[in-house]
């Protein structure tokens, strides 16, 4: 079977966290977009559910919302959800 080149799988890469924001990546895998869609939706379809209506596609909220509970699970317990970002090019 011919191989294409492609992006490295999450265990061969080189990542690093920063205690509860990770893991930080040069690249994104398809399965780190797959994971953050994944996430997205859990949250906005949460909302939703909370205020018993559909409410508008908030990137932001989402985010806010994401990193609240990052922030919380990692203080609280060092617990980790991985939700792939992209290093910052100096």
């Amino acid at each position: 079977m011919l191989k294409t080149a492609c992006q490295p799988s999450q265990s061969q890469r080189e990542e690093r966290w920063d205690e509860w924001e990770g893991p930080i990546v040069s690249e994104l895998t398809d399965e780190d977009v797959q994971t953050q869609d994944f996430i997205d939706n859990t949250i906005h379809n949460m909302l939703c559910e909370l205020v018993r209506q559909k409410i508008q596609w908030d990137t932001a909220v989402i985010h806010e919302v994401l990193k609240t509970i990052r922030q919380e699970l990692w203080n609280r317990y060092g617990i980790r959800i991985p939700y792939a970002v992209m290093e910052e090019k100096e």
